[in-house]
């Protein structure tokens, strides 16, 4: 079975180490890491125009999504 856990967990009382460290099964550590990434980008995209506005000089530039990052399922 694989075991994600979005993070932080609460070792020992929503999962046991051993399961979340299980290195065959758990993926925990790579979600983790590109929830991280998603956050940011949704933050960068719901800010933009905020930002656009308190400095007009600055022209935000596109988030741009490279096709190496996404996921192979």
């Amino acid at each position: 079975a694989l075991v994600m856990h979005p993070g932080p967990m609460n070792r020992g009382v929503e999962i046991a180490s051993d399961v979340a460290d299980d290195v065959n099964r758990s993926v925990i550590a790579e979600q983790v890491e590109m929830g991280v990434a998603v956050r940011m980008a949704c933050l960068d995209v719901l800010t933009r125009s905020r930002r656009s506005k308190a400095c007009p000089s600055i022209s935000p530039s596109p988030t741009r999504v490279s096709r190496a990052a996404e996921p192979a399922f």
